[in-house]
């Protein structure tokens, strides 16, 4: 199984036992993740100190040989694959098998890795056959790998009118080929945006063309994780709702009151309180994969040929 969907399982069935005030914070208490990192440049307090932690935790990042993480550094391309195929796989590529997959990439000890992502149809090079693995990768070039790596096929939503409707950053060039993983990206709230900034006009930079950095890698990790357990949970809590309705059609004659009790009762079960139940439901009531998520987990608890009818909120 991929590692990366093994870790948003573990997530799913932690967050699902954990009813602390904060979905998010109660699962990052009980896995120390606000704890003091290993690495020396990483202090309690620091904004990506959860996904650095996490991805620790996880296995997909090292740092290096003095202790440090190196946040703020710009991430290369070798760095990156090894990043992403351990996000992928149980273990690392075998050397013996992976290995000369372009005119730069002999033996070195990012070959496994990058030939591996060749293998998988992840990573091409350049018109000369090579990769140049030392080359810094830009925000957008990274967005690309790490969104179509971490998010499989079937969790890409169709983007909403109100997605489309968002103003992006006034340096994203509308029609480039990245604007999609760009407006996905930032509609989702995918990146780190600590670099972002706005001008005395309000119009804001997101400088996709600067190097991506090994902090904005692993926060683009967690936020994903995140993000599909999220939706998995808003799928299996309307579900719910759909067979309590099922099983109780009185129920539809219910005021508005009683409706939202029924809401917050099922949701605090996976974890929100009232105030998250709300921004979940904000968050994913739109989106066709938590539309498909919500009518798989109907069928498999309320019993095949139920139909989800969204009374609630009509």
């Amino acid at each position: 199984m991929k590692k990366f969907l093994s870790a948003a399982i573990i997530l799913i069935m932690s967050f699902a036992a954990t009813a602390s005030a904060s979905y998010v914070d109660g699962y990052a208490e009980d896995n120390m993740l606000d704890d003091p990192s290993t690495f020396t440049d990483i202090s309690v307090g620091h904004l990506n100190l959860r996904a650095i932690n996490s991805a620790v935790q996880f296995g997909i990042i090292e740092g290096y040989e003095d202790g440090t993480f190196g946040p703020d550094r710009p991430i290369n391309r070798a760095e990156l694959i090894k990043i992403l195929v351990h996000a992928y796989l149980e273990g690392s590529p075998d050397p013996q098998l992976y290995h000369n997959c372009f005119n730069d990439i002999n033996q070195e000890w990012f070959a496994p890795y990058v030939c591996f992502a060749q293998e998988q149809g992840w990573v091409e090079g350049y018109d000369d056959d090579t990769y140049r693995p030392t080359n810094p990768v830009n925000r957008v070039e990274a967005l690309k790998m790490i969104m179509n790596i971490a998010i499989p096929d079937d969790e890409w939503p169709d983007p909403t009118d109100a997605d489309l409707a968002v103003d992006l950053p006034v340096d994203i060039v509308l029609g480039q080929w990245y604007e999609g993983y760009a407006r996905m990206a930032i509609v989702k709230e995918l990146v780190d945006g600590q670099h972002v900034t706005q001008d005395s006009q309000s119009r804001v930079y997101y400088y996709p063309g600067d190097n991506m950095t090994r902090k904005e890698v692993v926060e683009m990790f967690w936020r994903i994780t995140i993000w599909i357990v999220e939706r998995d949970s808003y799928g299996q809590g309307m579900a719910e709702i759909g067979c309590v309705q099922v099983a109780n059609p009185e129920m539809e004659n219910y005021t508005d009151e009683q409706k939202n009790e029924v809401l917050y009762q099922v949701f605090e079960m996976y974890g929100f309180d009232q105030a998250e139940t709300e921004d979940i439901i904000g968050k994913y009531f739109y989106d066709s994969v938590g539309d498909a998520k919500l009518e798989y987990y109907a069928a498999e608890k309320c019993g095949p040929g139920v139909e989800y009818d969204n009374w609630l909120f009509e």
